[in-house]
């Protein structure tokens, strides 16, 4: 009777057991895949790297090749200027006093044109002042002789149009009070037809 009273809980047991194991070894299994994982990245990791300080050191020693070539280049471009610039400096110095000698001559020669020019707009000037003069004098009678005759048509035109003016305004004052005398009259007619009608009744 025990043993069969002990054989559920035996089973059990047995179950429980199984299961643990079975869970270590998923955990064991798990943890040796996270750390195959991680060996893995860090193998992955430490190429990454070497590949990128081989591809600096390549570029490294480029650059410094592409200092060094223009370092040399300069040098000697420089010597060689260095070289040809005193055959230049004395073209230079030969062109630099000829363009410096034609600036002196133009310079003194529009001093001397720009004195004549003053001197003859001073005499055109006087000329132009003398004759303005005469025809100012004649242009001032001819517009004052114009302006005379232009007031005295202007005068005649305005005693015309006021001539006018009164006559349309008198004919429409007449018209105006006519036509109020009319109406009156109309009103004083009707009342003396409604006073008369009014006394015979």
């Amino acid at each position: 009777d025990r043993y069969n009273q002990l054989r559920p809980y035996t089973r059990a047991s047995i179950i429980i057991q199984k299961w643990t194991r079975d869970l270590q070894r998923d955990l064991l299994f798990n943890r040796l895949a996270v750390e195959e994982g991680q060996r893995i990245e860090s193998e992955k990791a430490v190429s990454i790297i070497q590949r990128n300080w081989r591809r600096y050191r390549a570029r490294l020693a480029f650059v410094w090749g592409v200092v060094a070539s223009t370092t040399l280049q300069r040098m000697w471009r420089g010597y060689a200027v260095r070289r040809k610039s005193i055959l230049h400096a004395k073209l230079h110095a030969i062109r630099i006093q000829s363009r410096w000698r034609s600036y002196q001559a133009r310079r003194a020669y529009s001093a001397r044109q720009s004195a004549v020019i003053l001197l003859q707009s001073i005499a055109r000037q006087l000329t132009a002042t003398a004759r303005y003069s005469n025809y100012t004098a004649k242009a001032r009678a001819a517009v004052t002789i114009q302006s005379w005759a232009r007031g005295l048509n202007v005068r005649n035109v305005m005693l015309a149009l006021h001539g006018a003016a009164i006559c349309v305004q008198r004919a429409w004052r007449g018209r105006v009070a006519r036509e109020k005398y009319l109406d009156v009259l109309r009103k004083v007619i009707l009342i003396q037809i409604i006073c008369r009608s009014y006394r015979t009744t």
